[in-house]
């Protein structure tokens, strides 16, 4: 190979490499804007860096952070409004007190609950006689 075809050669394997690091940088541009950072800073940063992976792998590391933060002040927001009282659509939901019911009323729920067996004897006889109490 003659002098000259080895110098076309040397640039045409510069001219190569040149553009594989051009778009390396310009992809870890892309990433960097879509976290909102300087598309241009990122592009120069990547393209004159030796490892342009790690400074990928930190702008995944600042996405991650990122959405992190989203989630942890979207949780503090829910839980305020669970503080105040607030559901997602109105104000504070006010609970009235129950109706207060016979002694009749309570015998005959309790007479139910006996007869399809979700409470037992002595249940039975402690609120019959708590019931009859009030009376």
């Amino acid at each position: 190979m003659s002098p000259g075809g080895a110098i076309v050669l040397m640039i045409l394997v510069a001219g190569v490499g040149f553009g594989l690091q051009a778009l390396r940088a310009s992809a870890v541009a892309d990433k960097a804007e879509r976290l909102g950072e300087d598309r241009s800073r990122y592009f120069w940063r990547a393209f004159n860096s030796r490892e342009p992976r790690s400074i990928e792998e930190n702008l995944e590391l600042k996405g991650q952070l990122k959405e992190s933060e989203r989630r942890a002040e979207e949780e503090r927001r829910r839980v305020q409004r669970h503080r105040d009282g607030l559901d997602s659509v109105g104000p504070k939901r006010t609970i009235l007190p129950a109706e207060p019911r016979s002694p009749a009323e309570r015998m005959k729920e309790l007479q139910d609950l006996y007869q399809q067996g979700l409470i037992n004897e002595d249940e039975f006889a402690s609120k019959r006689r708590e019931i009859l109490g009030d009376v």
